[in-house]
């Protein structure tokens, strides 16, 4: 009977046990410097292209120059790679790196000039705290900043992969670029960074007792594990109502991260925003769909401006 009750206890902890590692592995800073082999590509590895280091230091740049956000925005380091006239600019995902992002960059290298870079915490700029796009989306302005101060010609798509897409649609939501940003792409985003624990439980099959959520819900929001913010305050869905460009909002059907809801959600919510949900997982740069995906949307960017250029003038 004893061993009976054992095993009956061990199994109504197994679900909280789960959850509970589950939203540690969500908080940690960076556990892809921990876990996971990093990236080693680079533009001329993949694709045998020039390119040349970076810095994005608001002050190196005309007061001018910069919007709120770039001005808080820390130091950061990438990549440019010269191609066409318009440029992607690519917003890697939480405890990934701008080496990670480059082959869902296949498409359009070479057709478009590239601006890769690492957000703070993440690649060359160490291991450190994040808040999963909120900060991160003043990098973000920055990075905008500096690519209307230095390439002030060029057209830009904004493609960003999960926290990067996060931290795109907060940049773009919050400071319209209109005539310099063409549209937004994202993958793998999420509507609100307090749906990833719950669907973690979900996606894996896990029922979990409301007051176990509310228990792992007011953990992962103290500020402490989101480098001063809450995990309430992340939330994309907010500031895409605000989107003056097109979106398109891409998803893996088979995320087990972050449910594929999301891009349904953030699209209906943008002005000009759509779905489009292809079979893959989370964050899979190498994903013919996802390189098919940033190629075609982003040539469909350039093709509606070149027709609202045609119209205007006409």
């Amino acid at each position: 009977m004893g061993l009976g009750w054992k095993s009956l206890a061990c199994a109504a902890c197994a679900p909280v046990v789960v959850v509970v590692l589950l939203a540690l592995a969500l908080c940690m800073p960076n556990p892809g410097k921990v876990l996971l082999a990093p990236a080693r590509h680079t533009p001329a590895s993949l694709w045998g292209a020039e390119y040349a280091p970076v810095v994005l230091d608001a002050a190196d740049m005309p007061a001018g120059a910069l919007s709120d956000g770039g001005r808080r925005a820390p130091v950061t380091h990438g990549w440019w790679v010269p191609g066409g006239p318009t440029v992607v600019l690519a917003l890697h995902g939480r405890s990934r790196s701008k080496e990670w992002t480059l082959p869902a960059l296949s498409g359009v290298a070479g057709n478009y000039s590239l601006l890769v870079f690492d957000f703070p915490g993440h690649g060359a700029a160490g291991f450190g705290l994040t808040t999963v796009g909120l900060r991160e989306a003043d990098v973000v302005d920055l990075a905008l900043d500096w690519l209307a101060w230095a390439h002030p010609d060029a057209a830009v798509v904004v493609y960003g992969c999960s926290m990067g897409g996060a931290a795109g649609a907060i940049a773009l939501g919050r400071t319209p670029r209109d005539g310099h940003v063409l549209s937004l792409i994202t993958d793998g985003a999420f509507a609100r960074l307090a749906d990833v624990p719950r669907n973690l439980g979900s996606r894996f099959g896990v029922p979990v007792p409301d007051a176990l959520l509310a228990a792992v819900d007011a953990v992962l929001a103290l500020p402490i594990l989101w480098d001063g913010v809450s995990m309430f305050d992340v939330e994309p869905l907010a500031y895409v109502t605000d989107l003056s460009v097109p979106a398109i909002f891409i998803h893996g059907e088979d995320d087990l991260l972050v449910p594929p809801s999301s891009a349904e959600e953030l699209a209906a919510a943008a002005p000009h925003g759509k779905s489009y949900l292809y079979s893959g997982g989370h964050d899979e740069p190498t994903n013919a769909e996802v390189v098919k995906a940033v190629r075609t949307f982003a040539d469909m960017s350039q093709l509606l401006a070149a027709m609202a250029k045609k119209a205007r003038l006409s």
